[in-house]
């Protein structure tokens, strides 16, 4: 009787940013009763890849776990298999790096368990053709694809059971197909289907083995799952699959065993694509259902309107902010290439730079991605700290620099001081990363709040973002726009300041301090349903921990301009929960009264503080006189698992001078931002 092979496996990467008890209720909840279960029946082999970064909490927390793997691995259960360290997208950073992490990797599985990987696991399944040159460079000879890349390819259903080859810059690499079925539906599929699906497969084939891997419960993050719950559906599953070994109708195969006894295979070459579920979410049909009922997009910092379509990259264009963290990703790259003569330091600026190319919060799928802003605070934070090992010590000095920093084709203006960085944008003349290294934490890493393709008329009606929500975004408004208008985005803006391109007084290579970055731009005001020409000199001063941002607003056309100049604020915290954001208004220079987080209209303020409890920072904004002011509370919802969430991004703060300019007339204002320790209560 010929056996049918399988190749059954569990692949894991948990997002970065858990909380210590977050990830102590998914080890109880989940790992544990995994491997418990795959202990008690020695028979069923299993293929595991967890990425180090879990290995790491584990050791730390759990070694007995560890221990409890070593044992498997001896005995020839399991078989570990290699990786990204820090679980990245292997696409979007440079081969140096995707070697470096896999590297990483297998030596820490060397190590501890004593076995060198021979497979590589593809985070997300997101590919691009040119990889297997880098994989088959750090020692992997095989990966895992979903079948859905094999019908993308040009495979016939009848080879998605059979691995082949695929290539690049000569180098070949084993291709094994995962069943798209069991991956999607694992937790749902009874016994008999698992069996049905392992009866399907040509037992009299040698080449042919089905693959199935699957991730994570869907519950499982959430801190809500029932360990029975994992441990009877395992119990269940191996159970059959050990009375199907039992009774020799199959054997369940470890990879390199599978590579040793077939020699044979097709070549194939895989298209760019992930997994299609992932590649859902960016349908082009929110697009078109949006510009159909609201007019189409205002351009912004990195934002093109491009939707995906099967290039995981797209995301680059859909999403600004995944835009932003990717060019600072590159940034740091090119920062720690340039380290010399302290290999120690350099190493340890590579694996900082490392950590911070997690995958979670560069895409959106249904566990939400880049909508969670914890995970973008921790790549974030990784990326400064490497950013700071990059400092040599006596040679650093505080200044601004030219640097086409998000890819655009246009230089940006970096502040990179000793307290904080402050980078400017000369669209719309914006600060759009504003980091306090002491943290280390970006004030401006916030999300907008984008169309989905699951949104209907509800999310709709409170608006979408139709520019990029950064700091000091200078908006001419009418006087019957209202707070909610503005919350909304159904207001119209009357300058056209926030699209304009911003002109560097000096022409950036001519500075006149290196603390010192002067903009201007003549844009047109709509007044009483005329457009009229306006001038604004903007200057941004960076010191040690603050910086004061003056503007001179001149009417040079020949009629008189009546509006509100509103420059927008936002600042990005962990939470607007009172445990870790207290947000004041100042009602003078000596009082402040606290407000909360909700939508306010401020009659009259002179400024905000800002109570970070999170990382205890206070943050000081202040205004030249009292104006009135709004304080909103950015929020984004999306649709994770048939649940909706909404999830804070960042706090808006909105100052409001009126401008009553005769021709020739001119008004000055300042904001002013400073960063203190809190002081302990």
């Amino acid at each position: 009787m010929n056996q049918t092979q399988v190749i059954f496996g569990s692949a894991h990467s948990p997002p970065l940013g858990l909380l210590t008890d977050e990830m102590e209720t998914l080890y109880q909840s989940y790992y544990r009763p995994l491997l418990k279960v795959l202990y008690a029946h020695p028979r069923v082999r299993m293929v595991l890849y967890f990425s180090g970064s879990l290995l790491e909490w584990i050791e730390e927390n759990h070694s007995e776990f560890i221990d409890v793997i070593g044992e498997m691995v001896k005995r020839r259960q399991l078989e570990l298999i290699g990786g990204g360290y820090y679980a990245p997208v292997f696409s979007l950073i440079p081969k140096q790096d995707r070697i470096g992490q896999i590297e990483l990797l297998t030596t820490y599985l060397r190590r501890n368990f004593g076995r060198r990987p021979r497979g590589c696991w593809v985070t997300e399944q997101i590919w691009e053709p040119v990889m297997p040159s880098s994989f088959k460079s750090a020692g992997m000879d095989f990966v895992f694809l979903d079948e859905y890349h094999f019908w993308k390819a040009g495979f016939e259903e009848r080879d998605f059971n059979t691995p082949c080859i695929t290539e690049d810059q000569g180098k070949t690499m084993v291709v094994f197909p995962i069943s798209h079925d069991v991956r999607q539906n694992f937790w749902s599929m009874s016994p008999d289907r698992i069996q049905k699906k392992i009866e399907s497969v040509q037992a009299d084939r040698e080449d042919q083995v089905l693959t199935m891997i699957h991730g994570i419960h869907q519950d499982a993050e959430d801190g809500t799952l029932d360990p029975r719950i994992i441990e009877e559906h395992m119990e269940k599953i191996l159970g059959r699959l050990d009375s199907l070994i039992q009774e020799k109708k199959v054997e369940t195969l470890l990879p390199a065993k599978y590579l040793r006894k077939n020699r044979r295979r097709s070549r194939g070459y895989f298209p760019a694509t992930s997994f299609d579920e992932m590649l859902a979410y960016g349908s082009i049909s929110a697009l078109e259902r949006y510009l159909r009922r609201k007019g189409t997009i205002t351009s912004g910092v990195g934002r093109t309107g491009y939707y995906y379509g099967s290039i995981f990259r797209q995301n680059l264009g859909r999403y600004s902010e995944v835009n932003l963290m990717y060019a600072k990703m590159q940034f740091v790259q090119s920062l720690t290439a340039q380290i010399r003569g302290d290999k120690y330091r350099k190493q340890a600026a590579r694996e900082e730079l490392w950590h911070g190319q997690t995958h979670m919060p560069l895409w959106h799928g249904e566990r939400g991605g880049v909508y969670f802003n914890n995970y973008r605070k921790e790549i974030y934070s990784s990326l400064i700290r490497s950013e700071l090992m990059t400092r040599e010590k006596g040679i650093f000095a505080p200044s601004v620099t030219n640097y086409d920093f998000d890819m655009d084709g246009i230089d940006e203006y970096l502040y990179q001081g000793n307290y904080i960085n402050a980078y400017v944008h000369t669209q719309g003349g914006i600060l759009f990363e504003l980091d306090y290294l002491a943290s280390p934490w970006n004030y401006l890493d916030n999300m907008g709040r984008y169309p989905e393709v699951y949104h209907g008329p509800v999310q709709e009606a409170r608006g979408y973002d139709n520019y990029p929500r950064r700091s000091f975004v200078d908006h001419f408004l009418s006087e019957d726009t209202g707070i909610h208008e503005f919350e909304q985005m159904s207001f119209e803006d009357s300058g056209s300041f926030i699209a304009d391109p911003y002109e560097v007084v000096g022409n950036g290579s001519a500075l006149k301090k290196k603390t010192e970055l002067s903009l201007s731009c003549q844009g047109m005001v709509n007044v009483e349903h005329e457009s009229i020409p306006m001038q604004i000199e903007k200057t941004y001063y960076f010191d040690k921990k603050s910086i004061v941002v003056k503007y001179r607003i001149e009417n040079i056309s020949d009629r008189k301009a009546l509006q509100y100049f509103a420059p927008e604020m936002n600042l990005s915290f962990i939470s607007n929960d009172v445990q870790y954001l207290r947000l004041y208004s100042k009602v003078n220079k000596s009082k402040k009264v606290e407000i909360g987080p909700s939508l306010l209209d401020i009659e009259s303020s002179t400024g905000f503080i800002f109570e970070d409890l999170f990382n205890k920072v206070k943050i000081e904004v202040d205004f030249s006189g009292e104006v009135p002011c709004w304080s909103i509370p950015q929020i984004t919802e999306h649709l994770d698992r048939e649940r909706w969430r909404e999830i804070y991004q960042a706090s808006t703060i909105i100052p409001r001078w009126k401008l009553d300019l005769e021709p020739g007339e001119s008004m000055e204002c300042d904001i002013s931002l400073a960063f203190s320790p809190l002081p302990k209560r």
